[in-house]
């Protein structure tokens, strides 16, 4: 199918998951008509699309039936099969896949990315048995915080050995205090543009449980971390999008890992600071060949981007963990003062969980709507009832 100004592109969005949320979000704001594909009959992005086709994707199965011409693949899920799927369905239909393989090959291993930070000379963490406790373990192929933990003496270490006998190989690196920061990067070889900076906010488990934008850090901070993603991306010859975080110790930007994927949670934030919608930028490339030069970043205002659960009305921010519950999220206005969430709220529910978007001209001022908003919640524990309907 041909795009033509009259006729909004059409973007098939793979994975109904978090990842999934946030590429159909976003390619709503940019005004695209968008078909989510999921093997699952009710995934927690079902009631964000516009058409949805149930198809499980695999070797045997690589092109789904009953799926209406599209222009552009994004794949919002990590399993091999269904990526190499999706590259054979592109392959044959001439449809772009908005997603690089090789460069996910190497950022999907924790030890390969670590590698590769070596290789580069960045100012990676310590490894272990050189940077002594606490000593931080991360699986080489689970994502996010998935299977993360901190020892703090050699009594623990010894538990966790014994504990994780026979499972993957780890990185193993020192345990560093300091705020996280997170920044995509998005272009084709020799054609980058470094996007927002994020501070990435953790719960107790290590799960991102807010985002928020712009941050605070010294220009050179700035320019460095730029310059250490557009070098990575440089590196791996990326064709699409990637993201990087890090951690900044003792004033130093040191980095921790690379997802060469469309990422969760960071992307909405940097839209409602700047209104940079990354889906659209990925259709730019993918399907109208503009070059990055034509985007640039302006900060509009703060944006907070983070989870809650409720439960008996009582509000707790944790990481995105919480809401991959399975129920399908719908998109609200003005949820309880927050600017937008996406959350299985209903009416009459006593256990539930929304991802809340709050913007303001500072953080300050975010801190106030969110004070305000989470105690309207809590008033519904108190028997209350509030308007704000599905």
């Amino acid at each position: 199918m041909s795009q033509t100004e009259h006729k909004p592109a059409v973007i098939a969005v793979v994975g109904g998951k978090l990842q999934g949320i946030e590429v159909l979000y976003l390619a709503a704001k940019a005004g695209y008509r968008t078909v989510l594909l999921d093997k699952n009959s009710t995934p927690p992005a079902l009631l964000l699309c516009d058409h949805f086709v149930q198809h499980h994707f695999s070797g045997a199965t690589p092109v789904p039936g009953n799926c209406p011409e599209i222009d552009l693949i994004v794949p919002a899920i990590e399993d091999d099969e269904v990526l190499s799927a999706l590259k054979v369905w592109s392959d044959q239909s001439g449809i772009p896949l908005a997603f690089d393989l090789d460069a996910y090959a190497i950022s999907s291993s924790k030890l390969k990315s670590d590698e590769l930070f070596c290789q580069l000379q960045l100012p990676k963490p310590k490894p272990w048995p050189e940077c002594g406790f606490p000593l931080l373990i991360k699986p080489d192929s689970d994502s996010g915080s998935r299977g993360v933990t901190v020892c703090c003496n050699e009594d623990e270490l010894a538990r966790y050995r014994n504990d994780a006998s026979g499972t993957s190989p780890q990185v193993m690196q020192e345990y560093l205090e300091g705020p996280s920061y997170s920044i995509e990067i998005i272009g084709t070889p020799g054609n980058y543009l470094p996007l927002a900076i994020t501070e990435i906010h953790m719960d107790s488990v290590y799960d991102c449980k807010r985002v928020t934008a712009p941050v605070e850090i010294p220009e050179s901070s700035r320019q460095e971390l730029e310059a250490m993603a557009v070098t990575l991306a440089d590196t791996v010859k990326l064709k699409g999008i990637m993201d990087l975080e890090v951690i900044c110790h003792q004033g130093v930007m040191k980095p921790l890992e690379i997802d060469a994927r469309f990422p969760s949670q960071t992307p909405i934030a940097v839209y409602w600071a700047t209104g940079l919608n990354m889906v659209k930028i990925l259709c730019d490339i993918f399907i109208s060949n503009h070059t990055i030069g034509e985007y640039c970043i302006d900060y509009r205002r703060c944006a907070s981007f983070e989870h809650i659960l409720v439960k008996d009305g009582q509000v707790e921010v944790l990481g995105e963990h919480i809401m991959a519950t399975g129920t399908p999220l719908w998109l609200a206005r003005d949820f309880f003062g927050a600017d937008e969430a996406l959350t299985t709220y209903r009416p009459g529910l006593r256990s539930w969980v929304a991802t809340m978007i709050f913007t303001g001209n500072s953080q300050e001022a975010i801190s106030v709507k969110r004070e305000k908003a989470y105690a309207r919640i809590k008033a519904l524990g108190e028997g209350n009832t509030l308007e704000t309907k599905p």
